[in-house]
């Protein structure tokens, strides 16, 4: 009996047990239930914050270019007006007002699409999006009357440039911003309502412009003439122009005439050589301007069979002594400033179209032909056992002149600003 009792509570106890089991069960199930309702909303911010996060990236990303682009047009704007540097003439009442875009109904000669903000252009994302892309490089209001808008394009001549003053071009600040909007009503601006501007960026930078002005017009200008050492026979041809030119000392008998022609063949200078009286700037500014500009010659990319490292057009700095060999052959063209010594050996098979500056001094081995000019600081040394020669040419300067000595942007002043949050 006692046994029959002892399993009916087990029993009791078991059933007992077993429900409370089933009751905690269905909590958990309901507690997780609930738990998942009040995720779910979260989840769905968290996706949708993840997918508005990204849309703003995009955009933002477009906006930047946009900028950029926005700045590419307005430098090639600045190169290709006829009228060179861009400057104030007599018509004009305030210096910043050169910078004048252009509406045309040929789009081969269209500046922008709003003549009274600058320039300005427009284009579509996609041919399914409601998105475009706009870009503004804003011009100065007539600063007669209005403060100069620091945003604006402005010139900044007197900032950049020894002896020289604002209005002579020489030097420019820009600025470009760059939208994507929502293009919901063409009649409407493209910031206002229901047109919704989805990012901003903005973009500035600085051009100036590389003059070239020799000290004259000739094959070879140097500072001491006295200072100009030949072995064997070099040449120095100036042709129709003088040959070699110089500040100080005078001529030795055994310069020429063999070895040094032109018409004449030797004349002075007035000024000693000063590389900011020729190229208008510092070294240090003109670096920042170079396409090629290196520290150390070392930096400078290997030569090898059958191809040219060094470009055929550019303008290359070498910030200190430079040593042109079978390594580095010295074969292009352009502007070459060195920045300190330079010297051209034998392997170096040199065969270069331009205009040389060294600052320091010169070494020139045989095999070496120089067309166009060169200007030496310090002293000269050419070696004409064999070939050897420096001839002036007039529409190699002239090329270079065409080619090189325009606006250039200071990269160091490169500066990019994104903005503007993402709007539905």
């Amino acid at each position: 009996m006692k046994n029959m009792k002892s399993k009916s509570g087990l029993i009791s106890a078991q059933a007992g047990s077993l429900g409370e089991s089933q009751k905690g069960s269905a909590a958990l199930i309901m507690i997780l239930a609930l738990s998942i309702l009040v995720l779910i909303p979260v989840a769905m911010q968290v996706s949708s914050t993840s997918r508005s996060q990204s849309q703003f990236q995009l955009a933002s990303s477009q906006a930047d270019n946009a900028a950029r682009a926005g700045l590419v047009d307005a430098i090639a704007w600045f190169r290709r007006q006829p009228g060179q540097p861009v400057h104030q003439t007599g018509g004009q009442t305030f210096p910043d007002q050169a910078f004048a875009p252009q509406a045309n109904s040929n789009p081969l000669l269209n500046d922008t699409l709003d003549p009274t903000v600058g320039i300005v252009k427009e284009y579509a994302l996609s041919d399914t999006s409601e998105l475009w892309v706009r870009y503004e490089v804003r011009k100065q209001s007539d600063t007669a009357s209005n403060a100069v808008d620091v945003h604006a394009v402005h010139d900044i001549t007197d900032k950049r440039m020894e002896n020289h003053s604002a209005g002579d071009g020489l030097a420019w600040y820009i600025e470009s911003s760059g939208y994507v909007y929502a293009k919901r009503d063409p009649a409407k601006a493209f910031n206002e309502a229901p047109n919704v501007v989805k990012a901003h960026a903005r973009a500035s930078t600085e051009i100036m412009r590389v003059s070239v002005q020799l000290p004259a017009l000739a094959a070879l200008s140097v500072n001491d003439v006295n200072t100009v050492t030949f072995k064997g026979s070099p040449k120095i041809r100036g042709g129709s122009s003088v040959g070699l030119a110089y500040h100080d000392g005078v001529p030795l008998a055994a310069l020429a005439p063999s070895t040094v022609s032109g018409s004449p063949a030797f004349d002075e200078i007035a000024s000693a050589i000063d590389p900011k009286n020729i190229f208008g700037m510092s070294p240090r500014e003109l670096k920042v301007l170079a396409d090629i500009s290196v520290s150390t010659f070392s930096e400078m990319p290997y030569s090898y069979t059958g191809h040219k490292t060094y470009p055929d057009m550019a303008l290359v700095f070498i910030d200190g002594n430079a040593k042109f060999d079978s390594g580095r052959q010295l074969i292009g063209g352009g502007i070459l400033f060195v920045n300190g010594d330079l010297s051209i050996t034998a392997g170096s098979l040199c065969n270069f179209s331009g205009i040389i500056y060294v600052d320091g001094n010169l070494s020139v081995s045989p095999g070496s032909v120089i067309s166009g000019a060169v200007v030496v600081k310090g002293s000269v040394y050419m070696d004409g056992t064999q070939a050897a020669e420096i001839n002036y040419d007039e529409s190699i300067v002239n090329s270079v002149r065409n080619q090189l000595a325009q606006y250039r942007e200071n990269r160091s002043t490169y500066y990019n600003f994104s903005g503007a949050k993402l709007t539905q």
